[in-house]
This record gives C-alpha cells, structure tokens and sequence, in this order.
C-alpha cells in the first residue's frame, strides 16, 4: 500500500469515527429533547391534575358558601322566634298582672259589700271560724261553708 492509500484509509476512519461521535452527540441530544418532551408531558399532566383539583377546590368553596347563608338565615329565624317568644311572655306577664289586679279588687269587693250575695258567704265564712275545727256543727247549722247561696 502506498502511503496516500494508508493516508486516505486513516482519513476515512477518522472521517467514520468523526461521524460517529456526531451521530452519537446527535443520539444523547435527542435521547435528551425525548427526556425533555417526556418531563414537560407529565408537567401537562401535572398540570390538568392541579387544574382539576382547584376545580373541586373552588366547588366545595361554592358549597360552604352556600351553607354559611343557609346557617345565617336559620339563625335569623331562630332570633325572629326568641323575639317573638319574648313578646308572648311580655303578653303573658301582663296578663297575670291583669289577672291579679282583678282578683286583688274582686277580694276587696267582697271583703267590703260582704261579698255578692248579700253577705250570707262571708257571714258563713266567720261563723265557721268560730266553730274551729268542728266542720260538722258548722255545716250542719249553717249549710256548707263553701257553696254560694243567692238570698
């Protein structure tokens, strides 16, 4: 072999060898964009995944939201019935003022023009003090203590 043809087989085999190592940094370079496209395929993924999530995030938001006012309108409810049943005992204490007003006067009434049977009540009433406690002369003389009599 002649020395250009060793020199031209050398070239060649560096020229293979040249070629090589492109192909090579070619390969590890798509190897990496494959990489690289893969990582940036599960950030998509990752991303509609987080998309969904604050989805649901804002979905149960609405939700209690919603519960918040319905809570707020049952306690406007609950206030609306306590004042009312305040009101309602004001109106039941000022009966039983009425009420006691008007049995205080009925007893004075009574205690005054000895009572609206002409007296025999409260003329009864003190003669079965005097007897004490012997009910049955009281009532046998003067009839039943307690039974109004119209004279």
């Amino acid at each position: 072999m002649s020395r250009s043809a060793e020199e031209k087989q050398i070239s060649q085999g560096e020229q293979i060898r040249r070629r090589r190592g492109r192909f090579q940094a070619e390969a590890e370079l798509i190897e990496a964009e494959t990489e690289k496209i893969v990582s940036e395929e599960q950030i998509e993924v990752e991303t509609e995944q987080i998309k969904a999530e604050t989805e649901q995030i804002g979905t149960e938001t609405e939700q209690i939201k919603a519960e918040t006012e319905q809570i707020g309108t049952e306690t406007e409810q609950i206030k609306a019935e306590t004042e009312q049943i305040g009101a309602e005992t004001e109106q039941i204490k000022a009966r039983r003022t009425d009420c006691f007003v008007f049995g205080s006067q009925y007893n004075l009434i009574r205690r005054v023009s000895g009572g609206y049977n002409g007296g025999r009540e409260a003329r009864l009433r003190e003669n079965w003090k005097l007897f004490g406690e012997n009910r049955w002369t009281a009532t046998r003389l003067l009839g039943h203590p307690f039974l109004v009599h119209s004279d």
